[in-house]
């Protein structure tokens, strides 16, 4: 109110519809189309508040009610997976929310709880090691993560190949480095040994033992190699 983003009557309406919306999911009978409901609500309602700061031109500096609708949907999210705990697709909904919406402070415990509930979803454990290496750039917790996510679901396909593909990633970046290095101190890119990529073909093995790979999957393995030029050895 005080920003000039919603009226009095605006901020008393969305009082008056939180409160039905508690009264649905507190109930006895309370159903997942409930809590979604009330989270589209809050969604579309934040969606509003962004737009409407973004037309005032608003220059104030940032304060509790910048965050508080994202937060209240997180808190409905919590409350959600709380009582439909085996619904993945709530869950992954639930991830993707605090992934878009920004919220760092939150994620880790997010993908904890999930990982605990679920260390047989291939995909969480996909997003959390993900999360660890392109978010917070860190690799050695992406790596145990995959680890951890193998030990589990070691005949997971989709899993050991993206563990491949972090692998790659990781591998090329050092590679990169060491020649950017190379450069600045005038070394012949030409005489620089790079990263070879030894963990990535150590993890190949392994995928071949454990899942027994056809000539499809290996194929994929192959083509991932191919998008990491300066990992010559691993193609």
């Amino acid at each position: 109110f005080k920003k000039g983003l919603f009226s009095k009557a605006e901020i008393n309406e969305i009082g008056a519809s939180r409160t039905i919306f508690e009264h649905k999911i507190k109930r006895r009978g309370a159903i997942l189309e409930d809590f979604l409901a009330y989270i589209q609500y809050e969604t579309e309602l934040e969606q509003t508040r962004k737009q409407r700061y973004e037309m005032l031109n608003i220059r104030s500096k940032h304060s509790i009610s910048d965050h508080s609708i994202v937060k209240y949907i997180l808190s409905l999210y919590r409350r959600a997976v709380t009582k439909f705990r085996g619904n993945m697709t709530l869950w992954d909904q639930y991830i993707n929310f605090a992934r878009e919406s920004r919220s760092d402070k939150f994620m880790p415990k997010i993908l904890a709880s999930a990982l605990q509930l679920h260390p047989e979803s291939v995909d969480i454990w996909i997003k959390a090691a993900n999360w660890e290496l392109k978010h917070l750039n860190n690799p050695a917790s992406a790596r145990a993560l995959f680890l951890r996510g193998i030990r589990i679901n070691k005949e997971s396909k989709s899993l050991w190949l993206e563990y491949f593909r972090m692998e790659l990633e990781v591998s090329n970046t050092l590679a990169e480095k060491k020649l950017e290095l190379s450069d600045k101190i005038g070394e012949d890119r030409n005489e620089v040994t790079v990263f070879d990529g030894a963990i990535s073909i150590s993890v190949f093995k392994f995928a071949a033992k454990e899942c027994v790979l056809n000539s499809g999957d290996i194929y994929n393995y192959y083509k991932l190699s191919l998008e990491y030029g300066k990992l010559t050895s691993v193609s």
